[in-house]
């Protein structure tokens, strides 16, 4: 007897060698944890399902840009439930492709009593279909705090910078500026928070995008939905906008909640936002991108120990080594040198680690206020810098007659910050235009704007190359101006366009053009 049970013994030991992965040092206990230094330790822990339990610590900054395809750390079936602590260094360059699979983050899911803390995700790149989040796509039971993300995240349900979806959890002192796409339950910061999750001292900055054509339509700044949570001492600033579909009702903070929900002191932005509802009453106040940035706005923030806001800037944690953004820039104005041609001057004082500029315009104009601002050129920074520097760039839109211009200053870690909105006016045209679909080819929707210069009927008509009728988008008395139609890919009858190419006319008067565009599936 004796002899069987130290074989038992023997053999739980041989396991637990054989199955525990290999790391820079530690042996995955709370008084040694394992040791995560490397792109090598990174892809280890990401395939050991066994150590999924385990303690880890991170003890340098590490580039993933060698992994082509990260697998998330945790799915559904076996949930990351361990303790990762990134002792504030970086993961930078992290690419996730997994349009059909569910739990997308550098950690898929994560469940109690999981820890995860003091980490940065920068210049991501993560698609996934259903909860998605740059940090974690499924946070369960579990607490996060001082963690940030900053890149492009694309799902369908439950999406969101930092986390996707989350259930009774805590997050707390952390925030996003990446960009959000998504169908469903879409936020800036989180997409769907249930169960009794506490958000506290939280923000958002980057863009949120629904790109779905149905008419579900819960995205917004923040938080796509909430259900009985709690969202405390937070804000948001990105803009909100859609990309395909019938017009939704688009929020600036959170769009929808359920159930008994408690809000406390949540502000969002919107000037930059281009949202003047909260969506959620009382979720959230509207404010002036410059009172955003004042302090005697977040009454009852902790600036004393929690929050700071320097120079003129959003307020930011204390806890972000970051903070401090590495460019002054002291100017920015426009100038129409001619009656389709814009200068764009601006100037910065000083410059730290600046890599450059994105220069992204948007269309002003009631039926296109929701189209993206879409980026038009870079221009690269000065880098390290303590004298004044002078940009420009001049540019021709077509499309409109009222544009808006911004930029986004972009460091070498990916850290980013809006500046000032300009907002210039045009000559009008005097012949109708009818503009390119963007995107093109596409699937499963695209956009067609046009342009009368007076009150006419008009009509847009879709065609296949035989020259049959596929569908009418519009046909009313349109009132002059620039306007948008969108195609669904679908005919009249409902049923789904095949892929080719497709003619679309639009008549206006006794004014004809036809361009092509082409459907992809």
């Amino acid at each position: 007897m004796k002899n069987i049970i130290l074989f038992l013994i023997i053999s739980i030991s041989l396991s637990d060698i054989l199955f525990a992965g290999t790391y820079s040092g530690g042996n995955g206990t709370l008084a040694t944890p394992y040791q995560i230094a490397n792109v090598a330790d990174l892809s280890e822990l990401s395939t050991t399902t066994a150590d999924w339990g385990s303690y880890f610590i991170q003890t340098a900054d590490i580039d993933a840009s060698s992994i082509t395809n990260f697998s998330p750390i945790g799915n559904n079936s076996n949930p990351f439930y361990g303790t990762y602590d990134g002792k504030n260094f970086k993961i930078s360059n992290l690419t996730i492709t997994r349009s059909t699979t569910d739990y997308v983050g550098l950690f898929g899911k994560i469940s109690n009593p999981a820890v995860i803390k003091d980490l940065g995700l920068t210049l991501l790149n993560i698609t996934g279909q259903d909860y998605v989040g740059g940090l974690i796509g499924f946070c369960n039971l579990s607490n996060v705090s001082n963690c940030f993300a900053t890149g492009i995240i694309l799902g369908k349900i439950s999406t969101g910078g930092i986390i996707g979806e989350s259930s009774g959890s805590t997050i707390q002192n952390c925030y996003s500026e990446a960009n959000v796409s998504g169908d469903n339950l879409v936020g800036g910061f989180i997409g769907y928070p249930v169960n009794g999750c506490i958000l506290r001292n939280c923000y958002s900055l980057g863009d949120v995008t629904r790109i779905s054509s149905s008419t579900t339509t819960d995205f917004a700044g923040f938080c796509g939905s909430n259900s009985e949570s709690t969202i405390e001492y937070c804000y948001s600033t990105g803009s909100v906008t859609y990309a395909g579909g019938t017009n939704p009702t688009t929020s600036g903070f959170v769009a929808s909640e359920f159930g008994t929900t408690t809000y406390t002191a949540n502000f969002f932005d919107e000037t930059t936002s281009g949202q003047t509802s909260a969506g959620v009453a009382g979720s959230a106040t509207a404010k002036t991108t410059a009172a955003m940035k004042t302090q005697s706005t977040f009454t009852g923030w902790d600036f004393s120990t929690i929050w700071q806001i320097i120079g003129t800037n959003y307020p930011d944690l204390r806890n972000n080594s970051n903070s401090a953004l590495p460019v002054e820039l002291t100017s920015f104005s426009a100038v129409i040198l001619n009656e389709n041609t814009v200068n764009l001057n601006w100037q910065t004082a000083t410059e730290v680690n600046n890599y450059g500029f994105e220069i992204q315009r948007a269309i002003n104009n009631e039926q296109l206020k929701n189209i993206n601002w879409k980026k038009i050129n870079f221009i690269a920074g000065a880098g390290n810098s303590n004298t004044s520097h002078n940009y420009s760039f001049t540019d021709k839109p077509t499309g409109g007659t009222s544009y808006s211009y911004r930029l986004k200053q972009i460091d070498v870690d990916g850290k980013f910050e809006y500046s000032n909105i300009l907002t210039v006016t045009v000559n009008m045209p005097n012949s109708p235009e009818l503009m390119q679909n963007s995107p093109n080819p596409f699937n499963p929707s695209t956009t067609i704007k046009y342009y009368i210069p007076q009150t006419e009927d008009v009509k847009i008509t879709i065609f296949d190359m035989l020259g049959r009728e596929v569908n009418t988008l519009i046909n009313e008395q349109t009132s002059a101006g620039y306007h948008i139609a969108f195609w669904n890919g679908r005919e009249n009858n409902g049923s789904a366009a095949a892929s080719g190419v497709y003619l679309y006319r639009l008549q206006a008067g006794s004014f004809i053009e036809t361009k092509k565009m082409s459907l992809l599936k």
